[in-house]
């Protein structure tokens, strides 16, 4: 059995339990990122406004199937399934649709969908756990994206000169990603005073004269990876300085903390107290801190409260701040040990020790 058609049996294996353990006949998938995922990083997007694709995804217990109208069926025959053993149906864009086409194959089916389709159940929040834990295939994947997204962002990032526009690094991180077939999901360029007032300092055309963060997720195959540069173009501040090595301090703390069977709200109570003994009691309340992610920006982004039992091969990303700096890597979750895939070793790191254990944490570049 070959790669893809391995994964794309794993998937439907897990598809098939959450299916009988629903009392269902039958799932579709419309939405980008459940189609990424079955198909093991197939793309079938079409607006960029929209999350669902221009194909969708019908699974029942024994079999799946693509859906899509006419005008898309050769390509999809062509370049999307032509090596699976998924089966296509389509319909005439002009007198029929998805769900009137799955229920000529199908009738009086209960149904359930990831999309809002008359007729169908939703489904529910469990069918997003099936995706927390990378086969790996995916791993493989999520390791290229990690190591290529980051190269992207550190290159811009060291190119920053005085004048530079945040709309201009913004740009050339646009292309550097879109010429690895990544997209760009969030990009933010913040400068001087805008890093230290805003914590999503949104590029507005300002131009840097000292300082500039950078923040990319970038997404292939369904996956996405995230990531922070911070770069200064005069010697740091002793006040800025203390922050981010807090913030690193911080980072490491939550990501040597997050282990397959903890409890993803305790992991945070302990960043919480890390903030505390350095001195920065209350920033954590002014910052999104992070959580899971893989095929959403974040699964959920993780409160002290939060029950969520974290998973052999998950991949999260922590993003703790203080005002003006802030610790951002995705790392993949593994009993073996937790693997930093946004590490490229060409960027500035400081190593943190925590309980005995080392982690590299990415630095300020000063130019």
């Amino acid at each position: 059995m070959d790669l893809l058609k391995e994964e794309l049996k794993i998937k439907h294996d897990k598809v098939k339990v959450f299916i009988k353990s629903n009392n269902l006949e039958g799932v579709i998938l419309s939405k980008l990122k459940n189609f990424a995922w079955y198909t093991g990083g197939k793309d079938v997007h079409g607006s960029i406004m929209s999350d669902e694709g221009l194909a969708s995804l019908f699974v029942t217990e024994d079999k799946t199937y693509l859906v899509c109208n006419n005008v898309e069926k050769q390509r999809m025959i062509n370049e999307i399934i032509n090596d699976t053993d998924i089966e296509i149906i389509y319909y005439n864009w002009y007198e029929s649709d998805l769900l009137s086409t799955i229920l000529k194959i199908k009738p009086n089916t209960k149904l359930a969908s990831d999309s809002i389709i008359p007729g169908t159940k939703s489904l529910n929040p469990d069918f997003e756990k099936l995706k927390c834990s990378l086969s790996q295939n995916e791993i493989e994947r999520y390791r290229w994206l990690g190591r290529e997204g980051a190269t992207c962002l550190e290159e811009v990032a060291k190119s920053i000169k005085v004048g530079d526009t945040d709309w201009s690094m913004e740009a050339k991180l646009k292309e550097k990603v879109s010429e690895k077939g990544m997209t760009p999901v969030v990009i933010m360029a913040g400068t001087d005073k805008r890093v230290l007032d805003y914590r999503h300092p949104i590029a507005i055309g300002k131009k840097v004269e000292e300082y500039a963060m950078l923040v990319l997720m970038a997404m292939k195959w369904g996956l996405m990876i995230a990531a922070t540069r911070i770069v200064s173009l005069k010697p740091l501040s002793e006040e800025i300085k203390r922050r981010h090595d807090s913030s690193m301090k911080v980072d490491a703390v939550l990501i040597l903390n997050t282990k397959p069977g903890a409890k993803a709200g305790d992991v945070l109570k302990k960043g919480i107290e890390a903030y505390e003994s350095e001195g920065f009691k209350d920033e954590w309340k002014e910052h999104f801190q992070g959580g899971p992610t893989g095929y959403n920006i974040r699964d959920y982004f993780v409160n002290p409260d939060t029950e969520e039992i974290i998973q052999e091969n998950q991949p999260f990303a922590w993003n703790p701040s203080i005002k003006g700096t802030k610790s951002e890597d995705t790392v993949l979750v593994s009993s073996s040990g937790n693997e930093i895939i946004t590490y490229t070793g060409n960027w500035p790191t400081k190593i943190i020790k925590i309980d005995g254990k080392e982690i590299k944490r990415h630095e300020i570049l000063v130019k």
